[in-house]
């Protein structure tokens, strides 16, 4: 497979970089890498703030596509999908032509980019299965993803899985399947040495209780309710975006919003607690939270429910198996720790650096030949 990589991405290249940005950036180091946007529709570059620049500064080695807006719906509606991949994949090959590219591998992330894959029929496939694909799509379209999904698994040569839990479940589906976990930014790790914590959130009361990521239908409200009234002299901080309105909750609950990326180590310094407040399911089982990274990189205790991922990780990671003991383990937790178990924490991010991952990553794209029978 040893060659230039076409990365088939499920989040734009200029935004907050996740698994996606931080594999083929590392990727930079063994060989040539297109990163292209996934597609989106032309409803949603009219919203305000959803139109990205393009990037400004590019890893040596890394081009980026870009898509032209496409049809809205494609996640509902198969058609839609097809026409605007039809589109894209057109768009891409003139844009490889153009750089004289030729992929000797795509490395895809979402189900929906198999309608992309007929454009390159006979280029090796690496599938990079991030989370459960049905966690993010509606009800009604999880029969086409599960189509998909399928469909694109059949044609894989290599998965990779940010879990284990994924790699269980679907090794034997392909020819070979590998885990390589989520990790985390040297950069981050270097700052959270020695950060001031951010002084909006160091302004609230002691013991503070934080959780830093999306707040969706998967969210626990009732361990954070529980949490919050078994430290009512306390905080429970939550950060970023959502897209599920809150029931009510106690008043030391604060809904912050979505922070800077540049903001991320001060906000971790404010916290005494990391919290992974998921509610489980087969879907939540699967996921191998990058928040579990960047908690242990500042030092962090983390409580994180019950699910089937996450046990692995214990000591460095207490769990609860419902409200009332997510509010006792919260409790316990807000002690001090000794420095033996901050330098555990930070120990293990360090051992964790997207750097590594994406190292691991390039020696299942270009495997070391096999030496010849003598």
């Amino acid at each position: 497979m040893r060659g230039p990589i076409l990365h088939l991405a499920n989040v734009p290249f200029n935004t907050i970089w996740q698994r996606p940005q931080q594999i083929a950036a590392g990727l930079c180091e063994y060989s040539e890498v297109v990163y292209a946007d996934p597609n989106r529709s032309f409803l949603q570059f009219l919203r305000p703030g959803h139109r990205l620049r393009p990037p400004e500064h590019l890893p040596p080695r890394l081009s980026v596509f870009t898509p032209p807006p496409g049809l809205p719906f494609a996640r509902r509606f198969g058609l839609a999908n097809r026409l605007n991949y039809a589109m894209v994949g057109r768009r891409l090959r003139t844009f490889l032509r153009s750089k004289g590219i030729r992929p000797a591998v795509v490395v895809a992330t979402f189900p929906d980019q198999y309608d992309l894959l007929e454009h390159f029929p006979d280029v090796p496939l690496v599938y990079d299965l991030m989370d459960e694909p049905y966690l993010f799509v509606r009800p009604s379209q999880r029969a086409r993803y599960v189509r998909l999904h399928q469909q694109m698994l059949a044609r894989t040569d290599v998965l990779v899985t940010s879990a284990q839990v994924l790699a269980d479940r679907y090794a034997g589906a392909v020819p070979r399947c590998v885990w390589i976990s989520n990790g985390v930014r040297r950069e981050l790790v270097d700052e959270l040495q020695d950060v001031a914590p951010d002084p909006a959130i160091a302004a609230l009361p002691r013991p503070r209780v934080g959780y830093v990521g999306m707040i969706s239908h998967w969210f626990d409200f009732a361990a954070v309710k529980a949490i919050a009234e078994r430290l009512p002299g306390g905080s429970v901080v939550l950060v970023g975006p959502r897209d599920v309105e809150p029931p009510p909750l106690p008043d030391n609950v604060h809904l912050v919003g979505p922070v800077p990326h540049q903001r991320l180590a001060r906000t971790l310094a404010a916290f005494d607690v990391g919290l992974i407040p998921f509610v489980r399911s087969a879907e939540i089982d699967a996921v191998n939270p990058v928040k579990l990274y960047e908690y242990l990189a500042a030092g962090l205790p983390v409580l994180a429910s019950d699910f089937a991922e996450i046990r692995q990780y214990r000591p460095l990671v207490a769990t609860y198996a419902d409200p009332a003991e997510a509010a006792r383990e919260a409790e316990r937790l807000v002690g001090p720790a000794g420095d033996g178990e901050v330098s555990r924490r930070r120990l293990f991010a360090r051992g964790h650096l997207w750097a590594e991952k994406a190292a691991r990553f390039a020696a299942e794209l270009f495997p070391p030949p096999v030496p010849a029978a003598a």
